[in-house]
């Protein structure tokens, strides 16, 4: 379904090791070619902290690489059982899964390509349930940096996971996260969407994020601070009390000099009460539907979902 219906890349995570291979060959029959030629899909691998590396992980490691696909291996904490309770503690321990890690997958084939990171994700011991907390952004902020000085991409968190749908919780935590990983050295943060702990998909969740990833961007790109952009000669010639709406810098700039939502309008108090006082989330709600119903079906799609079935039919005999 998922290479059926998107033409981006795919991060793939596969539980059941004994079908890993199976799900390679599944892709390269799809697509008629060999996955490691001109790579679309990155496995995602995981250590069991503390400081375990079994052997199917190895072994699907071992397929990848071999396979010419680049590889993500990336480690999940919960401090205070699986990692100490401490930020530089946990930062340690990961570290160190990170680097044997990197040291199988060199062995296995010197250069393979392969990102590096961690989620190091809070215990809650009177909850039993796991959480991000500031510190997490902290500790994956300062594995960015590690990874900058080792020059090997990073793979980052990305705040996936919190609140209870598209929140307030959520959106402290997105927004938390891509804007620390923008401004140090992240690289790839390969999900979003999901809430409650990850059991859960929010299709508003992906919706939003579009937004808190575009804006965040926005202010990572900067601006230019030039003669130019610093328009000195207008603000001579305009002069005091008076405007600058037909200068040259705004003639120019009107329609991307500043960030337009797709989903929320820039509403006076007059226009929302006008438009039924919509609370945001509602707003959010009814874009995301719309999406959903416009978007066009992939024109291969029929053809992609018969020859995955026919696949599976045939090499599990089901």
């Amino acid at each position: 379904e998922h290479i059926s219906n998107t033409t981006k890349p795919l991060v793939l995570l596969v539980s059941d090791e004994n079908k890993f291979s199976d799900v390679l060959d599944m892709f390269e029959l799809l697509h008629g070619k060999e996955v490691g030629d001109k790579p679309f899909v990155i496995p995602y691998f995981n250590p069991v902290s503390p400081l375990v590396l079994n052997a199917g992980t190895v072994d699907k490691m071992k397929v990848s690489i071999e396979r010419g696909l680049p590889i993500i291996f990336s480690n999940y904490s919960m401090a205070g059982a699986s990692t100490p309770l401490t930020p530089a503690g946990t930062l340690t321990l990961l570290m160190a899964e990170l680097l044997a890690g990197l040291v199988v997958s060199q062995t296995i084939k010197k250069g393979a390509s392969i990102l590096l990171g961690m989620l190091p994700v809070y215990f809650d011991m009177r909850t039993m349930l796991n959480f991000y907390d500031p510190q997490s952004i902290l500790i994956s902020v300062a594995c960015s940096e590690m990874m900058k000085h080792y020059q090997i991409p990073h793979c980052s968190t990305s705040g996936s996971g919190t609140g209870w749908g598209m929140d307030l919780i959520a959106a402290d935590t997105y927004w938390m996260n891509t804007l620390a990983l923008l401004l140090s050295n992240g690289h790839l943060a390969p999900f979003i969407g999901d809430s409650l702990g990850s059991k859960s998909i929010s299709p508003t969740t992906f919706v939003h994020c579009h937004e808190i990833i575009d804006q965040a961007l926005r202010l990572h790109d900067g601006f230019q601070l030039d003669e130019v952009n610093s328009a000195i000669s207008e603000i001579y010639k305009v002069g005091p009390g008076k405007n600058f709406l037909n200068q040259p810098s705004t003639l120019r700039n009107y329609k991307n000099g500043y960030y337009i939502s797709g989903v929320y309008p820039h509403y006076s108090m007059e226009k929302w009460q006008e438009a039924g006082s919509p609370p945001a989330r509602q707003v959010l709600r009814e874009k995301t539907q719309d999406l959903m119903k416009s978007a066009p079906a992939p024109e291969e799609y029929d053809e992609f979902i018969a020859k995955g079935e026919r696949f599976i039919k045939e090499r599990f005999k089901v």
